[in-house]
Order: C-alpha cells, then structure tokens, then sequence
C-alpha cells in the first residue's frame, strides 16, 4: 500500500460482502527469543529493517516519509542492511536509511525515550497525523495525512490526541527505538527537520536513484525477493482484520521467510515463499499472482475434481472420455493426489475452501498447454489426452453442473441458481414459485447480481439486515486492541407475493464472500434448511496490493461477524442437514445434496 496513494481493488475478483482487532498480546512477540537462535545475523538485521520499516512507512506523518517512494527504499534498504556484520554497523545504517525520513526519530543501542515530546507547541502549528481506511463507496484502501484546526488536540475517527500521544517505543532485536505518529506543522510543513536532515535526504535519494539505476528488479535479484516479504508482511501486521481468530506467530514468520526467500533463485520459488508466508493468516482471499496481460489470464482443463473419501474425483466433465466418479491419478506425469496437497499447503483459508481451491488450481494454467490425464473407473486406468481450453471468470469453480437456471424438476417443486450473467428472476416466475409446494435454491457456487437479493425478499414479511460488516480505523499499529471500528450492515425490504412453500438451500465451500453474505442472512432468519457441506468461512471486500518486481497480492480488507456477534471468519455457514458426495453416488451420476433436498421438501 503506498501511504500517499489508493490500494487498488483487486478487479479480477467480484466478491462482495463487508473489523473486531486483535489484543496486542496476541502476537507472540518472539524477537530475540524462540526463533532468533536459527537465523545469522543477516536475516536478523533484516528483521529490525522490517519491523522499523513498517512503522515508519505507516505511522509517520512527516512531509519527508510522505514524499518517498517506499518500495525503492525497502530494495535499497535491504542492500544496505546485508552488508552490515555487528550491531554497530547495524544502528549506522538504520540511522542513514531513516533519520532522512524521520527527522523526529531515536535510535539507539540503549533504551531511548524521544526527546522530540514537549508541551510546547511552536507559534501558528497544528498538528498532523497519518488516517488510513478503506472507501466504503469504491471499496479501495487509502492513506492521508489530515491536520488539526489548532495545537491542541487532533481528532482521528472518533478519538482525539494531544501531541506527544501514541508515541511508538519499542525494542526490535537490541535496537531501541523511538518514533512519534504526531507531529506539529507549520505553514504546512511539519516541524522536526533541520538543514542537516534536508542534506540526508538528498544524499539518501541519490544513493537509491544511483543503485536503482544499476540493479536487476526481476526475482533473480535477492533484495527484491526480500523487500516483497517486508512490504507484505508489514501490510497485514498493520491491517489484516482477522489476527483474532487465527493463532499463528506472525513475528516468528518475518524471519522465517526472509531466510526461506535467500534460499530459492527464481520467480517460482519466490512464490511459493509468498503463498507459504500467506497461509498461515488463514485468509481464503490472499493470493499472490503474476501481473499477467488480462487478454491471456487462465485457462483450465473443462473437468472438476473434488477431494472424496481421499481421492481425488471427478464430478463435472466436458472431456468426452472423462466422466463423473472417475478418479484422477496422474496429470502431465506427476502423482496428482500429492500435487493438490502441495498446494494446499500453499493455499489459504479454512480446510474446505483450501480444497476447493487447490482443485482448481490442480487443473489451471496460464500458457494453455496440452494435458496428459489418467484416470482410474472401476479399477482400471485410462489415458486421456485434452487440453486446457476452458476460460473460468473466478478463481473459484463450481464443483457440479449447474441445472437450468430455473427449472420445475418435479411437480410442484422448482430448482433455482443465480450464477448466470444474463438470468433474471421476474414477475412470472416469481409468481410460480410463490404458489410451488418447495424450491431448491442452489448456492453451490457464486451468485451473479441481485437476483438472491430479489429471491430473499419474498421469503419474508419483515426486513432482513444482513451480518455486521466492521470497517478498521487502524490508528495504533500492530492491531492493536486500542483501535476502533465502524459497525455497518445492509437490508433487504419485504415484498409480496410471499413464497409459502419449503425452502431448501444447496451449499457447499464454493460459497465464498457475497455468497456467504446471502447464506448468512438465511442461517440467521431460519429462512429454510441448509443441505450441503460448509461455505468457505471467507468474507470481507478485497483489496490489492502491487509489489516490486511485478507481482501483486489481495487479502481481505474488511471484516464480517455473524449477526450475534460470533465467528464467521474460518467457520462459515454450516449445513442443517449435513450432506456429502460419494463416489459411488458420482459413477451413477447422482446429485446427492439435490436428492436430499427433495427428500426433504417431499417429508414435508
């Protein structure tokens, strides 16, 4: 997130939906404790360089800290903290890098305490304080520096500060440091530089400018690779809504994948850092990806598999040889059981969403080559040559195919999805299905438009509002549980005629985002059974960050509970009438989650 800019919204994906913080003591802070002792002194050099590097970057209103490009200067910095052999070297350069940005900083290999607070507030200065937040019109994250009407107090989100308040003071490895998050300004300029400093941030400009200039900005270049880490890392240490529900030493992953980043040698083993750093935050919207030409994107091989009865199966084909309840084995050589474990473990989320994914992932591909497939049907293996020629618009698939948009499949009983672009309940069908002894809504998957908001309507006869959706106001770092949030949510209004008949939902991880939105408003209401398997547990807009080198990452930027206030994060909407595939019921191309459905509808 560059401070003086917008973080993009990550358009290729549409998930819509809508921040409870974190106490301080739940990151483990473990620098110079449990992990220290398995990394050299570079890695934990470096470690100072990022953990300051991200207060500094985010926190520290100077028009110096304002006005530098942040990815340059985490490249250089890196450079310049590797050659650094001792502490003494290490506290040197650490002042060279950021006394030029911060002119109000202390560092130290003594406990400091920042000399630059005073009561006493220069002549015309009003103070001037770094807010970031995310739009909730244009769902971008951004970052400004606003400015008190006077020296007294500044107000940011509904809490006010005086001067000298949220000092940051902390001891990173055995540097001390200091750093103030306001500061006074006068006639615009904030106050705490000197000529000196001025110089030092030309000089440091130049010596950026200067190795910039010369140095190779691919992932064969180290430094790169590293300050991809820092940035990101720093990114969800400060903004990340959901370290509450995740239990995981986010400390203790800094050094562990600067270290793991100077051990690969290429963009692919950049990567996998990334995705295995990523993981551990349990976020089914992360994702690192190439900043690939959109008129290419991804191409993938027109079959799905899902994980059953621990095989992989597949339960949707349009390869003519390839038909549901056959088991993958093997793709283009490789034991395809044990790819899609490996890329579980480089996938985000709770344990269903991180199945659905890998699946996909499993059969996609960015250069549309030709596969090799081998499958196994009753017990005897069959080779099978297609191609990846099937263009997904999510990074999500569905798992089945997907009946008729509308369709009465029994009498009296009509079977409805909304994932088409160009379908549209009316006023006829709504009329149908107002007078249908059941329907079976399918939410296996992700629903286009408003058509769920339309349905949802007429199931009730009061308003419905959807769960909390709670927006960060990040004003102390490191999720603090100092920090505020702004509580927010949507409703839906009655409408007649009122749908009377049963209502069964179909669910399954495929329902992930705006999808668990639609689901959390039935689970909550009670609008109708929900058969299935657990929705992804992800929701929350996304946002988009772009990394040196030309890679980008998304993650969830806002943060949904459940009506009552509970967990929804890494639990999602549970099934009331838990149903799972088998792979019996695929090799006699059955939908077993439908025929309970209507099993149910039926008893009724």
């Amino acid at each position: 997130m560059r401070t003086s800019n917008k973080v993009i919204l990550f358009v290729f994906i549409i998930f819509v939906a809508a921040l409870l913080l974190i106490p301080e003591n739940k990151v483990k802070e473990t620098i110079g404790k449990k992990h220290q002792p398995e990394y050299g002194n570079e890695v934990k050099n470096l470690e100072v360089f990022a953990r300051i590097y991200g207060y500094v970057r985010y926190f520290h209103p100077s028009d110096e800290a304002s006005n530098i490009d942040w990815d340059e200067f985490a490249i250089y910095g890196v450079n310049l903290i590797k050659q650094t052999k001792n502490e003494k070297e290490l506290l040197s350069a650490l002042n060279e890098l950021f006394t030029p940005v911060a002119p109000t900083i202390s560092l130290s290999s003594q406990k400091v305490v920042n000399p630059n607070n005073t009561d006493k507030a220069p002549k015309n200065a009003v103070l001037v304080i770094w807010q970031h937040q995310r739009n909730p019109q244009s769902y971008d994250y951004s970052s400004e520096r606003i400015y008190s009407e006077n020296s007294n107090f500044i107000k940011l989100f509904d809490q006010s500060f005086k001067y000298g308040d949220n000092t940051i003071n902390k001891k990173i490895g055995k540097t001390h440091f200091s750093l103030p998050t306001i500061l006074y300004s006068v006639s615009e300029q904030t106050v705490g530089s000197t000529k000196e400093s001025k110089k030092s941030l030309k000089k440091l400009k130049g010596k950026i400018h200067q190795y910039l200039s010369d140095y190779d900005s691919s992932y064969d270049n180290e430094d790169v690779r590293i300050a991809n880490v820092i940035i990101s890392w720093n990114t969800f240490q400060h903004f990340y809504p959901y370290f509450k529900e995740v239990d995981v030493d986010w400390v203790g992953q800094l050094p562990k994948s600067i270290q793991a980043m100077k051990n690969v040698e290429n963009e692919e083993g950049t990567y996998d850092v990334m995705r295995n750093m990523a993981a551990q935050l349990k976020d089914g919207h992360i994702g690192y990806i190439q900043n690939i030409n959109p008129s290419v994107g991804f191409f993938k091989i027109p079959i799905s598999v899902k994980h059953i009865e621990k095989k992989l199966v597949v339960t949707f084909s349009e390869v003519e040889e390839i038909q549901p309840g056959d088991v993958l084995l093997k793709l283009d050589g490789k034991d395809a059981l044990k790819e899609f474990k490996n890329l579980m473990k480089q996938t985000s989320g709770t344990i269903q969403l991180k199945e659905q994914q890998a699946a996909f992932n499993l059969l996609a591909s960015q250069d549309q080559p030709e596969a090799k497939l081998i499958v196994e049907r009753n017990g005897q293996p069959i080779t099978v040559n297609t191609s990846y020629n099937y263009q997904p618009k999510k990074l999500i698939d569905y798992v089945y195919d997907p009946k008729k948009n509308f369709s009465e499949i029994e009498p009296g009983i009509f079977y409805i999805n909304f994932f088409s672009d160009d379908f549209q309940l009316d006023d006829y069908m709504i009329s149908q299905l107002s007078e249908a002894k059941g329907i079976i809504v399918d939410i296996r998957g992700y629903p286009k438009g408003d058509n769920p908001i339309v349905f949802l309507s007429h199931l009730t006869e009061r308003k419905l509002e959807t769960a909390r959706f709670l927006r960060l106001q990040p004003i102390f770092p490191d999720h603090s549980d100092k920090n505020g949030y702004e509580n927010g949510s949507w409703s839906i209004e009655p409408k007649q005629p009122k749908i009377k008949g049963k209502v069964v939902f179909l669910t399954d991880a495929s329902a992930i985002s705006y999808a668990e939105t639609i689901m959390g408003i039935l689970e909550h209401y009670k609008l109708g059974e929900i058969v299935g398997e657990p929705t992804a547990g992800t929701n929350g807009n996304v946002v988009q960050m772009f990394l040196p080198g030309g890679i980008s990452f998304f993650w969830t930027g806002l943060k949904v509970v459940k009506h009552d206030g509970s967990q929804h994060h890494g639990v999602g909407i549970l099934p009331t009438v838990p149903v799972k595939n088998t792979i019996k019921g695929l090799t006699e191309k059955r939908d077993e989650q439908l025929e309970a459905a209507i099993k149910l509808i039926k008893e009724n």
